[in-house]
């Protein structure tokens, strides 16, 4: 199932912040977004997740035109989405917060979830726990974690949902250096799985080089390069882009 991008353009106001990006990408495949502080791979993110309307271009999945679709109708196809500021229940323990995103699958009202829980559900957020070293955490509310827990805890979340399709907005961002190893192997076997399309957008280029096929360079909302982690890196035009920045997004 691809999710393909032709065209796109994005606008905050009279700003133009995506400039004409078309993009494919297929299960199984793992690529990387990054770019100068301010290149617009949040904003891309955004356009792909819903979160930011096009203002010219197309967005399909599976051979379909989502462009004008909502965020919740493109989660429930398969589009996931991380953030780069972590989206937790902090009063929730993990098991309750993933068993609440397997709820959400299946279309389940909050009020029904916390009358009765089908122990299916609960059996299943633990395989998600188990999948992202969690298993010893379940008990455990979100507020009680390590920054480097409540990442794989969403995590977790996100995998529970089923999806296709991972956006990953920085999933190291906050992390000590002693976490960062942990969640770079839980994304490698996630990667092995072949399940997933991956689009990462990450500051750190060692998890680049490690996790991605394929990296795309934005600058000023444009694509500059696009190919191997180590022939684009290697590219005259992205290190002269690289120089005095940073691979955040202000976007």
């Amino acid at each position: 199932m691809d999710l393909k991008l032709a065209h796109v353009r994005v606008d905050y106001g009279e700003t133009t912040i995506i400039h004409d990006v078309s993009l494919t990408l297929r299960r199984g495949m793992s690529m990387a977004l990054v770019g100068p502080n301010g290149a617009g791979k949040t904003t891309l993110l955004h356009a792909i997740s819903g979160h930011r309307p096009l203002r010219a271009g197309r967005v399909t999945f599976a051979g379909q035109d989502v462009t004008r679709w909502s965020v919740d109708q493109r989660a429930r196809i398969g589009i996931g989405r991380s953030f780069q500021g972590i989206h937790l229940f902090p009063h929730l323990t993990a098991l309750a917060s993933v068993t609440l995103a397997v709820a959400a699958r299946q279309g389940t009202l909050l009020g029904r979830l916390f009358s009765r829980v089908p122990r299916q559900w609960v059996e299943e957020a633990h395989t998600y726990l188990a999948q992202t070293a969690l298993s010893h955490q379940a008990n455990k509310t979100a507020s009680a974690m390590s920054h480097g827990d409540k990442r794989k805890l969403e995590l977790a979340m996100l995998l529970a949902l089923r999806p296709a399709v991972l956006l990953l907005d920085e999933p190291t961002a906050g992390m000590a250096l002693a976490e960062v190893p942990t969640m770079l192997a839980l994304l490698e076997e996630i990667k092995a799985s072949g399940a997933y399309a991956i689009l990462l957008v990450e500051h750190k280029l060692d998890v680049v080089f490690r996790l991605c096929d394929e990296v795309v360079v934005l600058q000023q909302g444009s694509i500059l390069a696009q190919g191997s982690a180590r022939d684009v890196m290697a590219d005259e035009r992205v290190q002269a882009a690289y120089l005095g920045g940073t691979h955040g997004d202000s976007a």
